[in-house]
């Protein structure tokens, strides 16, 4: 029992030691960041192009039509000023005296460019790794590793791929194979069960792969259905749009994918542990039995999802000041996409369940078969 109770007590001291260090880089981070990039000049430095600055100043009153502002930092930090507010700021949810916002220095005129809100959002960061620590402990601390290295492929590899002209499909394509590779790898850990979750999740994957590309080009989508891609594919013509929404649906399905076949796979282990005796038709059907209930929840889950997301655009396409029939309105490309990437995922995670059930049945009951199969290959190679 004082072993026990020892090991409790330091594992509490390494969760709140490892606590401390995470909200004091937070809090440090929060506080020394600034929008504001210093331009200078010399060898090893970059001048700046940008021809507006970004300053953080602090609301001291309002009225009508301009704040007066004192900014804290940048060339005028100290100043006081009245800049502008932008026409089609909403009255109601306007910024405040005492607000810390973003002024738009520009070389003309200063208007109210947002509220300054990344502290905020580094304290919600922290309470989610905080969340995760305590009650996800090494699991969870490993699951948001391969999270962050799968932002990390979309952000580092995919966007500036994308941008220089290279082809968002097959960018976008490559980039999930490798964010399945990765993520399940170190979020599970290198064991029998992961390599098969691994197996199944490619194969599903493959088969969205397919469905995404056809239901693409079978429902006419072009990618440019709202304003922002709109104006991307003006601005950058080197970017594929079909390309993109394609590839996005399958970034999408990848995420929930993962969450289905690791827990199929891991349902039909628990059973195999539990009675070594069931054989790959018993196995199967019991593991189906538990898919079944996660698939009518997670589809569920993934269209609230969307409408949830799209739910603005949805107001402003229903509210709009024009006339708008039913058909026309579901022919419309922003409504039909949002309808064709829920199916596709759906899709995706309705053949995941016995993808991934089979899969395992068969991997568990005749590993040692497996192994000794590939074994036997790798040495005549």
């Amino acid at each position: 029992m004082n072993q026990l109770h020892t090991m409790i007590t330091k594992r509490r001291i390494w969760i709140l030691t490892s606590l401390a260090i995470l909200i004091g880089l937070l809090a440090i981070v929060a506080a020394t960041v600034s929008p504001f990039k210093q331009a200078s000049t010399g060898l090893f430095s970059e001048q700046s192009n940008q021809q507006t600055e970004y300053l953080r100043a602090t609301v001291l009153s309002i009225d009508t039509e301009t704040s007066t502002v004192k900014y804290v930092d940048g060339p005028r930090a100290g100043t006081i000023e009245r800049v502008p507010i932008p026409a089609l700021a909403n009255q109601v949810h306007r910024e405040q005296p005492g607000d810390t916002i973003v002024v738009a220095n520009g070389q003309r005129s200063n208007s109210v460019f947002d509220k300054w809100r990344l502290p905020q959002l580094l304290l919600l960061v922290a309470v989610f790794f905080v969340a995760i620590v305590v009650i996800g402990r090494k699991k969870g601390i490993m699951g948001t590793v391969g999270l962050g290295i799968s932002i990390g492929i979309i952000g580092l590899y995919v966007v500036p791929r994308i941008l220089d002209g290279a082809s968002s499909f097959w960018t976008i394509v490559g980039a999930a194979y490798a964010i399945a590779v990765v993520s399940l790898y170190i979020a599970h850990g290198f064991h029998r069960r992961t390599t098969i979750a691994l197996v199944a999740t490619l194969l599903v994957l493959s088969i969205v792969v397919g469905l995404a590309v056809f239901s693409g080009w079978f429902v006419g989508l072009t990618g440019s259905y709202d304003e922002t891609t709109a104006l991307l594919s003006i601005s950058t013509q080197n970017i594929d749009m079909r390309g993109v929404l394609v590839g996005g649906m399958i970034i999408a399905t990848l995420g929930v994918l993962d969450d289905i076949v690791t827990a199929q796979v891991a349902v039909v282990d628990q059973l195999r542990k539990a009675n070594p005796r069931l054989g790959v038709r018993e196995l199967y059907k019991r593991g189906s039995a538990v898919g079944g209930e996660h698939i009518a929840a997670l589809i569920n889950t993934l269209a609230l999802a969307y409408v949830g997301v799209s739910l603005p655009v949805i107001l402003s396409i229903v509210g709009s000041q024009y006339s708008y029939s039913i058909p026309v309105l579901f022919n419309g490309e922003f409504i039909a996409q949002e309808v064709t990437r829920t199916i596709v995922s759906s899709l995706g995670l309705l053949v995941a369940v016995p993808i991934s059930t089979l899969l395992a049945a068969v991997a568990l009951c005749h590993w040692q078969q497996i192994t000794d199969i590939l074994k036997t290959r790798l040495r005549h190679k």
